[in-house]
């Protein structure tokens, strides 16, 4: 019995005849995928390990916060309502404490015609208005 070559691709000879071989079957696709799966979670895994190395990374809040920085303030001010927009948008939303000027006599007198005022506790300097982010800056880091 004499098998001829199959002119339709690659096949696998048998003695029944020629049998294509198929490119892909519900093994080697169920195969495919779950190395792909293993695969994505691997790469989630060192993605959520970069994460961690990234937030660890990161400048922590703690000096900011632990730094005596004061804000006085008055209600219905419009300039202290831009010095607030100022030092939230430059990053210092949480590292100052407001104090309202009105609530003390001693305050109000200092501070009348000058607020908003930054005043720093730790060094005693203090910044009066206009200032700019990097003038905050300045004031935080001496």
């Amino acid at each position: 019995m004499k098998v001829a070559a199959a002119r339709i691709g690659p096949t696998v000879c048998e003695l029944d005849g020629p049998m294509p071989i198929l490119k892909r079957s519900k093994i080697l696709t169920a195969m495919i995928r779950s190395v792909a799966s293993l695969r994505l979670r691997q790469h989630r895994s060192v993605l959520d390990s970069l994460t961690l190395k990234c937030n660890t990374l990161r400048p922590q809040t703690a000096p900011r916060t632990s730094m005596k920085l004061k804000f006085y303030t008055r209600p219905d001010c419009s300039l202290c309502d831009k010095a607030e927009t100022l030092l939230a948008e430059g990053g210092f939303g949480s590292a100052y404490e407001k104090v309202d000027i009105e609530s003390d006599l001693a305050l109000l007198d200092r501070y009348g015609d000058k607020i908003p005022v930054l005043h720093n506790t730790e060094t005693g300097e203090k910044l009066s208005w206009p200032f700019t982010a990097s003038q905050v800056r300045e004031l935080v880091a001496d």
